[in-house]
Order: C-alpha cells, then structure tokens, then sequence
C-alpha cells in the first residue's frame, strides 16, 4: 500500500480516538471477516490475534509464524478502506529490533495502528519490566510517529499477591505515560490538547 495511504489512514485512526464517542473496534481474522465487519458500518477494524491464528491452523500465543501473520493482515488491509489495527500479542520477535521490524512491516502493509502487550520471559512465570516494552514502543514510533500504538495490559497474568499486582499495574501505567509525553510531541496527528495537557509530575519525572 502506498505510504501516503497508510498515513492518511493513521490519521483517521487518530482523529476516531478523539470523538465525543468512545471508538468501538471489532475484530476480524481474514479479508472476508474485515468486509463484514466494515458493511456493517465500522468506521475502523482491529484484528483478534486468537481468530487469525486459529483459522490458520495454529494455538494462539504467537504460534503462527510472523510471516503468515503479516499476510493476513496485508489481505485485510487490501480489502478494508477504513483503518486497521493489528494485534501483535507481544511483539513476535525476542528483541526490540524484531519487534521494531514486525511493525514496519505492518506499516508497509497499510496497518494504521497495532496493539502490544506485556508478558512474561520466555520459560517462567516472571512477568517482563515496564522498560522492556518502552523501549519496543520507542523502536516503532521512530518508524512513524503517525503510527497508532496501544498498549494491552495483561493483569491477570501478574504472579503473587494482590499489593504486588496493583503496584506492577502502577508501574507500568507511569512508564506508559512517560513515554506518551515523550513522543506525543512529535506526532502529526496528535491533537493540540494532547501535545499541551499538563501530565502529572510523578508520570513526567524518572
């Protein structure tokens, strides 16, 4: 898809998110789901990382292979004329350049968003620290500032008890947020409010 499309359609996917209305997405899994769900009058599609994977014929949790998951989504971006976002669980790669790299193929696919989340190291029960996904939602916003990008928390993975989950959600939403006022600043799309609202000191200071 040409680039100029993507972002026009990254933009759309902006401006949805600052309606009087909270933005409902609906998910889709194929080219077929995605018309669907768009006929039936959305003005904005997201994909559901379980569907796709089980209509390809694999378990969820980053089981399908990057590349089969990069062309479903080229499929439903082809198909859709309205924004997309894509489900990328964690990121499907080990490192911030792979996930980087995921992304940017997204971008060239014609996605206008994706959604990350947090998750635990690979063979243990230990979830992940906030900085690990900062630095991958750092790696694409380089990519495209008009990328949309939401974070999917994931809190009832979070191992011991209910103080030690409460201050990892905590944790995570100021590290979030940090990161947020680092780069809203640099996005086109952004409105003005968002670029200028005053965030809290504890979310703005490290």
């Amino acid at each position: 898809m040409p680039l100029s499309e993507t972002r026009q359609r990254a933009d759309a996917f902006h401006r949805l998110h600052t309606g009087p209305e909270p933005l409902v997405l609906v998910n889709a899994w194929d080219a077929v789901s995605a018309r669907i769900v768009e006929r039936a009058g959305a003005t904005a599609i997201g994909t559901t990382s379980a569907g796709m994977a089980w209509s390809l014929g694999y378990a969820d949790g980053e089981r399908m292979p990057a590349g089969e998951m990069l062309a479903a989504c080229a499929r439903i971006c082809r198909v859709a004329s309205v924004p997309v976002s894509v489900d990328i669980e964690q990121g499907f790669g080990d490192s911030t350049q792979a996930v980087a790299d995921v992304a940017g193929a997204l971008i060239d696919r014609g996605a206008a968003g994706i959604n990350i989340e947090d998750g635990t190291r690979p063979g243990t029960r230990e979830l992940m620290p906030p900085q690990v996904l900062c630095e991958r939602i750092a790696a694409i916003r380089k990519l495209d500032a008009r990328f949309f990008i939401t974070r999917a928390p994931t809190p009832t993975s979070c191992p011991g008890k209910t103080r030690r989950r409460v201050s990892r959600r905590r944790n995570d939403a100021r590290a979030f947020m940090w990161q947020r006022v680092r780069t809203a600043s640099s996005c086109p799309a952004c409105p003005a409010s968002t670029k200028s609202r005053p965030w809290p000191a504890r979310w703005t200071s490290r």
